[in-house]
């Protein structure tokens, strides 16, 4: 898998061409998440898409916080292109606009969204019966999240997945794969989708199917 993900990330970084819009491995799976789903969601090339990112606020508010925060410092943005723009322009074009998203959360931006929401509190309800279109996709959670080391007297977990509630059309959760270097990706598609990504090739090409006893 780590072989696969380096290789993923250096065809990104090509088709970029600037070292000064470095591209990391979760922005080139992300793209390549975005571009293949939306490729087999049915959506037509004149619309518009969007990959939604909960973006963490403990080191991009100053000062910042302790990385162990307790508390819900996170927030949406979204990357935003045509149907047509996303998949005739390339991994690295998709992961460019990801990169941008994400460099462009600025102290500024995140204290103007945290005193807009004190003066607007909304309850973000999301999970089960959430409606998000075939040309949305969620990315959240991380994984830099640790939970590998964690030891309930079960033994070492062999995998992390979400709950239920947490899952609607278009969500990706991240999580550290079992394997360093790794991700996991817990997808929560349509069935029509899931089958024509199983018979993609090149979104297979970067994917490792691990079976546990």
């Amino acid at each position: 898998m780590m072989l696969k993900l380096q290789v993923f990330v250096v065809k990104a970084n090509i088709e970029v061409g600037s070292s000064y819009w470095e591209i990391s491995s979760l922005q080139a799976v992300s793209a390549h998440k975005w571009r293949s789903i939306i490729r087999h969601s049915g959506v037509s090339q004149e619309r518009e898409t969007q990959c939604k990112q909960v973006v963490d606020l403990r080191k991009r508010i100053n000062p910042p916080l302790e990385k162990d925060c307790f508390g819900n410092m996170v927030y949406l943005t979204s990357a935003t292109a045509s149907v047509e723009e996303l998949l005739d322009r390339g991994l690295g074009w998709a992961a460019l606009q990801i990169r941008k998203l994400v460099s462009s959360q600025t102290n500024e931006n995140c204290r103007s969204f945290a005193y807009d929401w004190v003066r607007n509190v909304k309850n973000l309800k999301l999970g089960i019966g959430s409606k998000v279109d075939g040309d949305t996709i969620l990315i959240a959670s991380s994984p830099r999240f640790e939970v590998y080391n964690k030891d309930f007297g079960w033994g070492k977990p062999i995998a992390a997945r979400s709950g239920l509630s947490s899952s609607f059309n278009g969500k990706l959760t991240l999580f550290p794969g079992s394997n360093e270097g790794s991700f996991d990706v817990q997808a929560t598609l349509r069935s029509d989708v899931l089958v024509n990504l199983l018979a993609d090739v090149e979104f297979l090409e970067h994917v490792t199917t691990i079976l546990h006893d």
